[in-house]
């Protein structure tokens, strides 16, 4: 069992390999491993052990990182009114701690996993820029597919439609593994899925109700609350969905392709449309009726289909590089809970 045991050094100097380490809210419980020389701010710890031959400075970095460190720090942060942790509190956390050559192994099977793990988020960084840069130039019409030259039409949305109708008003109920319920809370603020980790079936009779399931190009729109303009596509891998009271779905016309539509419910111009329509009164709000105004720029079905398939695999890239990020950050998560005791 040792105790951090931080030499005092310089008060905000700090050196390559130093770390600095947060100890007033709104900075409590952060820290870097700096990998550069400079100055700190007056709300931080410099931090480096007094004995390196026993404790490893990036063993001590990932220390900092534990559950059980947080759970120190936040205990004895909180006996004030200001949150704070003090030099000696900090010197008196104590924890079990394997000899040098061990030490150096965690830091390094972690410090690969954290390279990983940043190489992917700049990589779905770069991928969402593709995207964004994409969706400006094609729907701008600045960059077309070698061979279409003719000029867009401007349509509105409800033109495209074979009619908008209401969801279902039903209760929900524990997932019965067949009958997802699709309400506005399941829809990914950010990539418009249908998020998987809460469930749930409606409590219906699904024969009677059978008119409430999704079909392939089916497009769902938030109507009410904070997330009016939020949008859904829905695609065979999603399943059997019925879709809840406070969403709207689109039928998209056969001569129309649908992912090019839902595609468009993702630009500026659209989100410039949600903010102005939906703010009519003290609760935002869009009905059907004036969902169906939305106006878009469309092109041949042909060149729909290539925008939108093209569209489309940047969100699956995006996607992967999303489930592998996850993926790492919960392996880094296990080996911490399982390194550290």
């Amino acid at each position: 069992m040792l105790h951090l045991d931080f030499k005092s050094g310089g008060k905000f100097h700090f050196y390559k390999g130093n770390i600095i380490y947060g100890k007033i809210n709104p900075q409590l419980a952060k820290y870097i491993w700096a990998d550069f020389e400079g100055l700190s701010s007056a709300d931080t710890y410099v931090l480096t052990t007094k004995s390196a031959n026993i404790l490893n400075q990036g063993f001590i970095f990932y220390l900092l990182q534990t559950r059980n460190f947080y759970k120190y720090s936040v205990s004895v942060s909180m006996r004030t009114g200001m949150p704070k942790i003090n030099r000696s509190e900090l010197d008196a956390y104590s924890f079990l701690c394997p000899q040098s050559p061990e030490q150096i192994k965690i830091v390094q099977t972690i410090k690969i996993l954290d390279d990983l793990i940043a190489a992917n988020e700049d990589k779905l960084e770069q991928l969402k820029t593709l995207k964004k840069l994409m969706m400006q130039k094609i729907f701008s019409q600045k960059w077309r597919f070698k061979g279409f030259t003719d000029p867009w039409e401007q349509r509105k949305l409800g033109e495209l439609s074979n009619g908008f109708t209401y969801g279902l008003n039903a209760s929900a109920k524990a997932y019965d593994g067949k009958h997802q319920y699709l309400r506005i809370t399941d829809i990914d603020d950010e990539t418009r899925t249908f998020k998987q980790t809460h469930l749930t079936s409606p409590d219906i009779d699904f024969i009677r109700d059978n008119s409430y399931v999704l079909k392939l190009g089916d497009i769902v729109f938030t109507r009410t609350g904070a997330s009016t303009g939020k949008t859904f596509i829905y695609r065979t891998a999603d399943s059997i969905v019925y879709y809840a009271g406070f969403l709207i779905k689109m039928s998209v016309r056969e001569d129309i392709d649908s992912e090019f539509v839902f595609q468009n419910t993702l630009t500026t111009s659209f989100n410039r449309f949600v903010k102005v329509m939906s703010q009519r009164s003290g609760q935002p709000g869009i009905n059907s009726k004036e969902y169906a105004r939305f106006k878009l720029y469309i092109p041949k079905l042909k060149e729909q289909v290539l925008v939108g398939n093209m569209l489309l695999l940047i969100d699956n890239l995006i996607a992967a590089n999303e489930d592998k990020l996850n993926q790492l950050k919960k392996l880094k998560k296990y080996l911490m809970q399982n390194m550290f005791v």
